[in-house]
This record gives structure tokens, C-alpha cells and sequence, in this order.
């Protein structure tokens, strides 16, 4: 029978008559590779890939590292500022300041206590420099007029706040007074911490109190 079926092919006649049979089969193999590139085109990227941040020139890793820079940088100066209040609240409780003015009415001890500063006192005169108010006060303030006199210090408060700071010379000395004309030459305006007039608004007060805090600490 294959016989037969080579001798059909051989034959001029089978091809004269049978001529569509491997034009039919070229077109076939045509339309089966056209229709295999169309669907190659239209199908979509898989998903499941995973994305390479390194390598995808899409995503700027300048760009990324700089979010993730600003995110930490924030992130840490919020935990500045937080720890910074925690320290601070922790000075308003251990830093005693001392007060010697005979104005009992110096609004300025009241508004430091209310600030958290609870460890305030004033007291109208220093009766001995061995008085425990003095001893266990960080931070002295010493009015110029009208205190010294029990213990007889020469030019009143200038004298006291100056016999202090030699005794004493880890606390800081602060100086302040409503009269703006004094002795400038005096030993106690070079030896004190600060000076300070008696009218600045409080929030100068707390701020001096607030430095010198952090730096006994």
C-alpha cells in the first residue's frame, strides 16, 4: 500500500490534481505562528515576580534612602525633645534656689514654684552662713537692698552675696536689684554668676535657673 501511495506521488498527474494539499499545510503553519506571536503579546507580566529595588531603574534609591533618613532623623529628635523634658522635669525637683530679699511680696518665688520648681524658698535675711538654707541651696539670689544686715555685711547685699560665693563656690550667685545705678567696681559684681535687674519679666528668671540647672547637673 506505501508502495502504491510513493508511486501516486511520483506520478505528474497526483500533483497537477492534488496541488492545494501542501499549500493548505503552509497556510496552516502561517496562521498557527501568527496567532502564537498575537498571543504572546497580550499576555500580561506575571505578578508574582518579586521587585528588585536595586536593579529597577523606576525606583530612585537616592529618593528612598532620603524618606528613610528623614523618617529616623525625626523619629530621634522627638526622642531629644522628650528626653530633654524628662530631665528638665527631673532639675524642677531637685534643684533647690534660695531667695534673700526682704520684699516678702516678690511675686517671682510664687511663679517659680507653680512652674514646677518646688524646692523654692525665700527668706528675708541670712542669719549664718552655716544656716541650712544657704547650705542646701544650688542656686542663691540676693537682692542688693535691705538684707546682709544680720550679719553685718559691709555695703548690704553686694557684701552678703559676695561673702557667699567665697564660702560656697559651687552654687551659683545671682546678684538682682530694682535700682539700676550701683557700684560697678564692687569685688561682688566680678565674682557673682549673673546680675540680674529685680523688673526683668519671669520667664528671664526661669531661664537663668533653667541654665544654670543643666550645667550643675
Amino acid at each position: 500500500m506505501i508502495t502504491n501511495l510513493l508511486l501516486q506521488f511520483d506520478t505528474t498527474d497526483f500533483w497537477k490534481i492534488n496541488w492545494y494539499y501542501p499549500l493548505a499545510l503552509l497556510g496552516t503553519i502561517i496562521a498557527i505562528t501568527i496567532a502564537y506571536k498575537n498571543y504572546k503579546k497580550k499576555s500580561p507580566t506575571p505578578l508574582s515576580n518579586p521587585i528588585d529595588i536595586d536593579n529597577n531603574p523606576n525606583i530612585n534609591s537616592t529618593n528612598t534612602n532620603n524618606i528613610i533618613l528623614n523618617l529616623n532623623q525625626q523619629e530621634n529628635g522627638d526622642n531629644q525633645i522628650s528626653r530633654s523634658e524628662t530631665d528638665m522635669e527631673k532639675l524642677r525637683r531637685t534643684i533647690s534656689i534660695l531667695f534673700i530679699d526682704d520684699d516678702t511680696k516678690f511675686k517671682v518665688v510664687k511663679i517659680l514654684i507653680n512652674e514646677g520648681w518646688i524646692n523654692t524658698k525665700s527668706i528675708t535675711d541670712l542669719k549664718s552662713y552655716n544656716d541650712d538654707a544657704i547650705k542646701n541651696a544650688d542656686i542663691v539670689f540676693v537682692d542688693v537692698q535691705g538684707v546682709g544686715k544680720l550679719l553685718d555685711c559691709k555695703d548690704e547685699g553686694l557684701g552678703l552675696a559676695l561673702n557667699i560665693k567665697s564660702r560656697y563656690s559651687d552654687k551659683k550667685v545671682v546678684i538682682y536689684s530694682a535700682i539700676q545705678i550701683h557700684n560697678v567696681f564692687h569685688e561682688s559684681i566680678q565674682k557673682v554668676d549673673f546680675l540680674l535687674s529685680k523688673d526683668a519679666e519671669p520667664y528671664e528668671f526661669i531661664s537663668l535657673i533653667e541654665r544654670f540647672s543643666k550645667e550643675i547637673n
